[in-house]
């Protein structure tokens, strides 16, 4: 828990934890690998997101509006609303 001090991120723990060179790396893989993945949720038939995040939008963008069910849980519930989009996901 000490390295959870006020202040520090993951990001300054992992920066402690490699090398400079080696933490470059798993930046980049990381990005990649998350820009990747939102590439291939984009590219299903439907999508459901827990919260709205950039992450959402991203992967709304390379989808380019052609899911047939598309929702975010997090809005739904603070609506009140249970979607038919949702049920029709199932």
């Amino acid at each position: 828990m000490s390295e959870f001090s006020p202040g520090r991120t993951i990001s300054d723990i992992e920066k402690d934890l490699y090398a400079p060179d080696e933490y470059d790396t798993r930046v980049s893989d990381t990005t990649i690998n998350y820009f990747y993945a939102l590439y291939l949720l984009s590219r299903c038939e439907g999508f459901l997101a827990s919260s709205m995040c950039s992450g959402v939008n991203m992967v709304r963008a390379f989808n380019g509006g052609k899911f047939e069910c598309d929702d975010i849980v997090r809005e739904q519930i603070l609506k009140g609303e249970i979607p038919e989009t949702v049920q029709d996901c199932n």
